[in-house]
Order: C-alpha cells, then structure tokens, then sequence
C-alpha cells in the first residue's frame, strides 16, 4: 500500500455531510443516522481512493489554545471572530422585535386602517422576514446540535471498525495534523492529509501528501491527479518559500504569511498595504520590521499562537501516534452489519467488508 497513515480531516467532512442530505428533509432539519451513514460512506470512499493502511479522524476542540494565547497577549477575545452560530437567545431577539411591529399595527389599524394601508403591508412583510429568520435559525440549532451529537457518537463508536479519531480539548485539527505530518517526516513514514482546506498544503513535506476528495478538475497531461497535492506541487507554486525561507517549514512559512497577511481563519492583515502589492515578497516585510507594519504587535500576537509548543499537552500531540495506535480494532463483518442496523443506517455492510481488506490489522491492537 502506498500509505501507512491517512490523517483525515473530520470536522469539514463532517459539515459537509450536513449540507448533503439537508435538501432531503422538506423542514432542513436532519437526522442523525443519515449524517451518520452520508460520514460513514464518505470515509468507506477515502479509504477506497487513498489506499490507506489506517485512516485517523482528526477533530477541532474549542476552546481554543489559539484564543487563549492571543486573548493573554492583546487584552482582548480576538481569535476566529464570529462563525455565526445562532442561539436560542436570536430568537428570543427576533421574536421581541415581531412582539413590536405587531403592537404597532394594532395601533395603526385602530386609528384607520385604510388611511394606514400602505404601512401595515410593509410592517407584515417585515414579521415575515422575522418569522422566516426564526425558522432558520431553528434549523441552524436543530442541525447543529445533530452534528455535535453524530460527532461524539463516531468518536465513540467507528474505533470499533478501523477509523480511530483524535482530539484533544483546546486544539484545531489543523494544528494536530500539521503535528502528525511532522511526526511521519521525521519518522520517513508515508501518510496523506485529506481535506479540501488549501492550508492543508503547507503541511507537506516529502513524506506526505494531501488529498482532496472534493476536487471536482479534470485530469490533465501535466496534472493527471488534481485531487492529489504533493510537497513538489507545492514548493513548484511557492517557489520563493526555499529561496527565501530554506530553513523554514512549510507551515512555518504558512504562520508568518497568516500572521502579516492575514487569512480566511479571521486573522487580519497587519502589514502596511505597500508591502502587499505584486512583486513585494514576505521577506521584504519581515526585513523592514516594525516600520513595515501597522500593527507590529498584533502581528507577534498572531505570530504566536502558531508556537505550539506554548500549547498544554504539545509534547503529547507531537508523539501521540504510538498511543493512538492502540486505540481502535478492526471488528467483524457482522458486529458492523449489527451496528448499522441497530442505529438505522441504511447501507450495505459489505462495503466493510472491501474496507477491512485494505486496511492493516497489524497496525491496530490485537486486544
């Protein structure tokens, strides 16, 4: 087999599931057993396509380190800003604010409701808007807690049958995979990364490889496999990282772009905008110091909360593969027939069957 380890991604994979099978429900609330079977059989397909000896889930655990660190170093909660997740609080909000236009109408319509037609109209569209935001906000709860919920459950759960997970509180799945990718380098083992987050390439080195199962480009003479990125595709794009970093790591690298730059994880640009336009490299900022920035200080902040070895437990996440490595068996065709049947899970239990025939039953405990 071509890898020993694939790392997967679980938290996006997860998400992902959720939108697939929302269009199912005509209310957009979902069910934990499709979510569980939709993650099932997705897993079941990387295992399939990557040729793994033995696949790890890898999860996000808030709080996070990351918030902690720059929360000490600024004063302020400053780390992943507002994923816009709703409570019961916005509909309580949403609901007082319907209390509000209601009490208004009553008003105008007890004056002269004709002589307040136009205004009445524009009140009810605006309770429509309100009372449609709640529904929505009812399913975001609704499917949030059912994914909250599968997760645990597969964690749980699927280390009977080969997919062991790792998480840690207070680490992003990207910090412990950039960890384990470290780990197999320095232990010239064989491992892919899977996950359609393009940060995931700047865990690479040449020992492991990323592979998007989302990628949906055609293969070409120069590119005949797009889902897969390798650590020379990488350093080919990025061609000025070894020119200008050669003793830095990729995700080395990778912090201070996200620390000067900014990046989609909420962290925000602190370099003055001259040293943004093309042709100016990372290098040239870094050089000029504090007189290249607006915010030097955040940019330290920033900068380190990539230091994990600040992070509890860093030692741990840094060697944790020998003791995951006793955690998870590979369990009988049956016993998963009977699993997939005692929560529902409408699938085939042969496709494990095909799953256990790839993976490595020396790499799991024979306990």
């Amino acid at each position: 087999m071509r890898y020993k380890y694939a790392f997967i991604d679980a938290q996006i994979l997860l998400t992902t599931g959720v939108y697939a099978i929302q269009s199912q429900y005509k209310d957009g609330k979902i069910q934990q057993n499709e979510l569980l079977r939709m993650f099932i059989l997705s897993v079941f397909k990387i295992i399939r396509e990557v040729q793994c000896e033995r696949p790890y889930l890898v999860w996000d655990s808030s709080p996070y380190h990351k918030n902690a660190i720059l929360k000490q170093l600024l004063g302020q909660d400053d780390y992943k800003g507002d994923r816009g997740y709703k409570t019961e609080d916005d509909i309580t909000k949403a609901n007082n604010e319907i209390s509000k236009l209601e009490e208004r109408i009553s008003k105008l319509q007890a004056e002269d409701p004709l002589l307040h037609e136009a205004e009445i109209a524009e009140l009810n569209d605006q309770i429509a808007k309100f009372r449609k935001q709640i529904n929505n906000i009812e399913v975001q709860i609704h499917n949030f807690k059912v994914r909250s919920e599968t997760k645990y459950f597969i964690i749980d759960k699927l280390q009977n049958f080969g997919i062991t997970s790792i998480i840690k509180k207070g680490w992003e799945a990207d910090d412990i995979i950039t960890l384990l990718a470290d780990y197999c380098n320095e232990n010239k083992t064989k491992a892919v990364l899977v996950s359609k987050d393009s940060d995931y390439d700047f865990m690479l080195n040449p020992y492991v490889d990323k592979y998007n199962q989302l990628c949906r480009k055609a293969p070409t003479e120069t590119d005949p496999n797009p889902k897969l990125t390798t650590y020379d595709k990488v350093i080919s794009y990025w061609w000025w990282i070894p020119r200008d970093f050669p003793d830095k790591k990729l995700f080395e690298v990778k912090a201070l772009m996200d620390s000067t730059w900014g990046s989609h994880n909420f962290l925000h640009r602190t370099v003055k905008p001259e040293w943004c336009k093309e042709g100016v490299y990372l290098i040239d900022a870094l050089n000029h110091g504090e007189d290249a920035f607006n915010d030097y200080k955040l940019f330290q902040a920033q900068l380190e909360t990539f230091n994990f070895k600040n992070y509890p437990d860093y030692e741990f996440i840094a060697n944790c593969l020998p003791w995951y490595s006793k955690k998870g068996k590979l369990d009988t065709v049956e016993n998963f027939s009977k699993f997939i049947s005692e929560n529902n899970v409408r699938m085939n239990p042969m496709g494990y069957r095909k799953i256990i025939e790839i993976l490595n039953y020396e790499l799991y405990d024979s306990d």
